[in-house]
């Protein structure tokens, strides 16, 4: 995703992109990232004020995962101008999926119902779930469990259960800014028929009529969470007809659906996030028609 937003930027000539980056990623992609600066930092000791005199927008790139996503924001938010994330309040709500569930009920959000292991009445122990880390991103240690007793011994406050639904997979990507939001195509998403539930990619467009089923879902969600600025996601679940779509999970961060999307805009969504963030003049992207297919780092393959 990082290659991804820096070779987006690379053509625009007002904006001069600068990496942070993780010393583990450092040593990783520094070789052929050929970005102008690296910072190799010990994370969590960057000096936060003093680069946030050269910096006009941070857009923090990190999993939601053991809290990483949220302390990041809540330690750069108070010194950046523009940070592209959502408010803590905002995150801490989208990376715990048992507030997430109580978020969807609350205002009405069609969602699997979602509990922690031990909570499973006795009539239902013996029928598929989908078990996941609370705080997981992406699918990291999903399976199916043919009864939820596996899961008995897990703790409660590390993992949820959901009934496994059968549909197509779709994400919606949304970019905030000052003056409200705008819908990115949403994209199918490929996932592994093993019962890990594996991310192997995706492709964009989507049939007209599944777009505009989960733009309906998406505008629903949209209207239930406060102000952000920046790229959020949405994972859904597309039933056989409208009444059975479900949304999964909120993603507070950059997906790997940027890639195919930012192709899809001609290479220039990146600077449209940067744009619509600080309030500045820019038309909507413009997304082109033609399929694009993505694997699961973000590579273009060839349709």
């Amino acid at each position: 995703m990082l290659r991804g937003v820096l070779e987006s930027l690379r053509s625009t000539r007002d904006i001069q992109a600068k990496t942070i980056l993780h010393p583990h990623l450092s040593r990783k992609l520094s070789s052929d990232l050929q970005v102008p600066h690296n910072f190799e930092i010990p994370y969590l000791e960057i000096p936060w004020a003093q680069l946030a005199q050269s910096f006009d927008i941070l857009w923090p790139i990190a999993p939601e995962t053991d809290r990483i996503l949220l302390d990041l924001v809540a330690q750069t938010r108070p010194l950046f101008g523009h940070v592209l994330a959502p408010g803590t309040d905002f995150i801490e709500m989208a990376t715990d999926k048992k507030k997430t569930f109580k978020h969807f009920k609350k205002h009405g959000i069609p969602t699997p119902e979602t509990l922690s292991p031990g909570q499973i009445p006795e009539s239902d122990l013996s029928t598929p779930w989908v078990l996941k880390r609370r705080d997981g991103a992406g699918s990291q240690d999903m399976r199916i469990l043919a009864s939820a007793a596996e899961a008995s011994h897990l703790n409660p406050n590390e993992w949820i259960l959901q009934p496994l639904f059968s549909g197509k997979p779709v994400s919606q990507a949304i970019l905030g800014g000052r003056n409200g939001c705008w819908y990115c195509p949403p994209c199918f998403q490929t996932i592994s028929n093993d019962g890990a539930f594996t991310y192997e990619g995706g492709e964009t467009p989507i049939p007209p009529d599944l777009a505009g089923r989960t733009r309906i879902l998406a505008e629903k969600l949209v209207a239930t969470l406060p102000h952000w600025t920046g790229w959020i996601g949405f994972d859904m679940i597309l039933g056989d007809n409208a009444q059975d779509d479900r949304i999964l999970e909120i993603n507070p961060r950059l997906t790997t659906s940027f890639i195919g999307l930012d192709q899809a805009a001609g290479g220039s969504l990146a600077a449209t996030i940067f744009r619509l963030a600080l309030g500045q003049e820019t038309d909507p992207p413009q997304f082109s028609p033609k399929r694009v297919v993505f694997d699961a780092s973000g590579k273009l393959i060839p349709s």
